[in-house]
C-alpha cells in the first residue's frame, strides 16, 4: 500500500516537473556598442610612425650579435644593427561596431615586415578593454587596455606565446593631439628585456 502512494507522488512530481510553462527566450538579438568604445574612436584611420630602441642600448646589441655571429661560420658577416623601426596601421570598426579592428606591419631588424590584426572591445565586468592579436610570425597574444588622463592616454597590458616562446609586456600611449600618438612598450621575452619608444602619426588623405 505505501508502495503504491510512494509510486503515485512520484509519478505527480515528475508530471508536474514536465509541465513547467516553457519560458519564452524570443529571437536572439545583436547588442548595441558599448558607449565605452566611444573613447577608441580617436584612433580609427590610417597611421605611420616610427620606433627607436631603448634597450638593449647599441653597445649591448652590438656585444649580442657578436657572441653569435661567434658560433657562425667565419666567413658569414655579421648583419648591420638597427636601432630604429618604421611601421603602420589602420583602425577601423568591425562586426557591427562591436570590435576595434587594427591591422598593420612593422619592421623588423632584418629589413622584412610583419604584419599583424588585433581586435579590442569593452569587457563591462573587468571594466576594460579586452585584445585579442595575431601576427604571422605565429604569435597569437591577448591583452587589456586602461585610460587614463580623461580617456587621453591607454595603458596596455599583454602576453602572447610563438615560435620564440611566451612574452610579457606593458606599454603606453598618450594622445598629444588629434594626429599625434606618442608611446612606449616594454616587454620579457627568453630571459631577454626589450624597450622601445615611437611617435605615430595620423596619414591624412
Amino acid at each position: 500500500m505505501k508502495r503504491a502512494v510512494y509510486s503515485t507522488l512520484l509519478i505527480a512530481f515528475l508530471s508536474a516537473g514536465c509541465e513547467q510553462p516553457h519560458m519564452d527566450m524570443g529571437m536572439p538579438q545583436k547588442p548595441k556598442p558599448h558607449p565605452q568604445l566611444a573613447k577608441l574612436e580617436p584612433l580609427v584611420g590610417n597611421w605611420v610612425g616610427t620606433a627607436e630602441m631603448v634597450e638593449p642600448s647599441p653597445a649591448e646589441m652590438k656585444a649580442m650579435m657578436e657572441k653569435m655571429m661567434a658560433k657562425m661560420p667565419k666567413d658569414q658577416m655579421m648583419p648591420e644593427i638597427a636601432t630604429s623601426f618604421i611601421g603602420g596601421e589602420t583602425y577601423e570598426w568591425d562586426l557591427n561596431g562591436i570590435y576595434l579592428k587594427g591591422t598593420g606591419w612593422h619592421q623588423l631588424p632584418s629589413g622584412e615586415h610583419a604584419h599583424f590584426v588585433q581586435y579590442v572591445t569593452w569587457d563591462p565586468r573587468s571594466k576594460k578593454y579586452h585584445a585579442w592579436y595575431f601576427s604571422d610570425m605565429g604569435e597569437a597574444g591577448e591583452g587589456w587596455w586602461s585610460t587614463e588622463d580623461g580617456g587621453k592616454s591607454f595603458v596596455v597590458k599583454a602576453k602572447s606565446r610563438g615560435p620564440e616562446g611566451s612574452m610579457h609586456g606593458k606599454g603606453k600611449f598618450h594622445f598629444v593631439d588629434d594626429d599625434t600618438l606618442e608611446w612606449t612598450w616594454s616587454e620579457h621575452r627568453g630571459g631577454q628585456k626589450m624597450k622601445m619608444k615611437g611617435t605615430t602619426r595620423r596619414q591624412k588623405k
